[in-house]
């Protein structure tokens, strides 16, 4: 089960409720400071908002006090703001700064949500932060990269989970695809072609990939297991490359 943490996701939907006319104030209730909060709205800022046609605007926040919200709606964005096929990452906890730099990158690709995981090859976010604390700073990543790409959702960011976890996981998705090193895997062109709604899932591994019983333990839970080419990269770069492409094969950059 993926455990939102910071109002993630799609609780962090800043809704009004009637539709927002250009140039003009609107209120925002009361069941949007949640997510007011998760953004950590200030006044003066510029926010996205959506109605209750799922239509999505930009706006500055005139007021907010905790106990009173006002917007100012200056423009309206495309319907498909947000992706119709939610993506979600798990990935592989690595060294250094790069798990900071793939929370980052996939908020702007537009996944909707990114599990971290330990796998056999992989480190725990002990491990992680042994030498230098870092993951109760990932939350604030995912609120900076959301704003700086005007995005509407924060992405949900999931407890970290073992291998055997996640497993138990997959079956909840309407596709799931594992990166793999190894021979036989297909395109992810080819994993999800034709998935036009629902959400999916993309399983990326540490460095120096997955062992193959991992690979063949994935399978037997019917996660496809997918390739990048014959060129290795590092996870960091596989993340978001897999990550773009299925934004892209299921119309999120359309």
């Amino acid at each position: 089960m993926i455990t939102q943490i910071n109002n993630g996701g799609m609780e962090s939907i800043i809704r009004v409720c009637s539709t927002p006319e250009l140039e003009q104030d609107i209120i925002i209730p009361e069941s949007s400071f949640p997510a007011l909060r998760a953004w950590f709205a200030r006044p003066g800022e510029i926010i996205t908002i959506s109605d209750h046609k799922n239509r999505f605007y930009r706006a500055r926040l005139a007021e907010w006090d905790g106990t009173n919200a006002v917007a100012h709606v200056f423009q309206s964005l495309p319907e498909n703001h947000e992706p119709r096929v939610k993506i979600t990452v798990f990935q592989a906890i690595p060294e250094k700064e790069r798990f900071e730099l793939i929370l980052q990158k996939l908020t702007e690709i537009g996944v909707s949500a990114i599990v971290p995981f330990v796998s056999r090859k992989s480190l725990t976010i002990e491990e992680r932060d042994s030498s230098q604390k870092k993951s109760h700073k990932w939350p604030e990543i995912l609120v900076k990269a959301a704003k700086q790409c005007r995005r509407g959702i924060i992405p949900g960011l999931g407890e970290s989970i073992k291998w055997d976890n996640l497993l138990e996981t997959v079956h909840i998705f309407s596709k799931a695809a594992i990166l793999s090193e190894h021979n036989g895997g297909v395109t992810i062109t080819e994993a999800f072609k034709n998935i036009e709604s629902g959400e999916i899932c993309l399983i990326v591994g540490p460095e120096g990939g997955f062992l193959k019983n991992e690979i063949s333990e994935a399978a037997q839970k019917g996660v496809v297991p997918v390739s990048l080419g014959s060129r290795i990269l590092r996870t960091e770069t596989a993340s978001m490359v897999a990550a773009s492409l299925a934004v892209y094969i299921t119309g999120g950059f359309s």
